[in-house]
């Protein structure tokens, strides 16, 4: 008898010793790249500011703004007070979390590669399959 099994449709991670779930599903996927490239562009708006020429409370918005735009991606993958929890964890340094934002971006990256490779890779082989069926 022929089996299938669903692969599943989350990954597990552990940071800091403890395991936290991320979902792969469709609709998640979609979110955390838009998620990421909001972050990617405002990081990129905020490294354009000379921050040496802010007033101190402008200074104190900008590094407000980036912690709020980090929280939002860890909470969004992570689960909602994720960043509380690891900010504290990381010795409430911010540069800490933006290293753990670009590591989610990056798995999150392969893993929609993997997908994206594995689909065109089986749509290619069932294609030949079809071609050479077609020869004989």
């Amino acid at each position: 008898m022929r089996s299938f099994d669903f692969k599943k449709s989350y990954e597990e991670l552990k940071i800091n010793g403890e395991v936290y779930k991320i979902d792969f599903s469709d609709a998640k996927l979609k979110e955390y790249r838009k998620s990421f490239n909001e972050f990617y562009a405002e990081s990129q708006k905020m490294q354009s500011v000379n921050t040496s020429e802010l007033a101190k409370d402008d200074e104190l918005k900008q590094f407000e703004h980036a912690a709020d735009l980090t929280r939002k991606s860890i909470d969004k993958l992570l689960g909602d007070g994720s960043f509380n929890k690891l900010y504290e964890q990381s010795g409430r340094s911010l540069f800490n979390m933006m290293d753990l934002v670009e590591f989610l971006a990056e798995l999150v990256g392969e893993k929609t590669n993997k997908v994206r490779k594995e689909r065109a890779h089986k749509y290619i082989k069932h294609k030949k399959q079809r071609q050479n069926g077609n020869k004989r």
